[in-house]
């Protein structure tokens, strides 16, 4: 049972970290839909700046588009990880679930046996 817990706990925390992993794609995404609106404006229109700390630095177009490509596929490889760990942490629930299984049916097994011995 302490197996299953762990296991369901494991399952929780990816989830967890999926759904955040989800939230930055969708922010991302909207990042990059921002700037793509920059995308046909002359350069010295694309004006586009970066929050560091409690400072707004400004940022090249191209170089804030790559930053943004390169974070929405960093994302979308860690919600891949996400998932197939959840992937094996189900499989490994089922594995635990049917070792339960068989365990209380031995059992039941047992207690039959030992109730028809009684009676005889």
């Amino acid at each position: 049972m302490e197996e299953l817990q762990k296991a369901q706990d494991a399952l929780g925390n990816f989830v967890q970290a999926r759904e955040k992993l989800e939230n930055q794609l969708q922010e991302n995404n909207i990042v990059k839909s921002e700037l793509q609106q920059l995308k046909d404006k002359k350069p010295s229109e694309r004006k586009v700046f970066k929050l560091t700390g409690g400072v707004l630095l400004p940022v090249e177009y191209d170089e804030a588009m790559g930053n943004v490509d390169k974070r929405l596929g960093y994302i979308n490889n860690e919600i891949k990880n996400c998932e197939k760990s959840m992937k094996l942490e189900e499989e490994k629930m089922k594995e635990i679930q049917k070792k339960i299984q068989k365990a209380r049916q031995e059992q039941m097994n047992l207690i039959q046996k030992m109730q028809q011995q009684v009676k005889k």
